[in-house]
């Protein structure tokens, strides 16, 4: 198994984020995505974002 960190900030704050996988690859995209949805619920939760209509 492959484990992959991944560290972000947005300038405020900083995180950081695991994938596991046999696959590198895989292992670094789940790392991603998880970073940045973690980041979007963040700024929903926030109320940092409006829904346009």
């Amino acid at each position: 198994m492959t484990r992959v960190l991944i560290e972000s900030g947005d300038g405020a704050r900083q995180w950081g984020t695991v994938g596991v996988s046999e696959n590198i690859i895989e292992a670094s995209w789940q790392a991603l995505l998880d970073s940045i949805e973690y980041k979007l619920f963040e700024t929903r939760a926030a109320g940092e974002v409006t829904s346009k209509g």
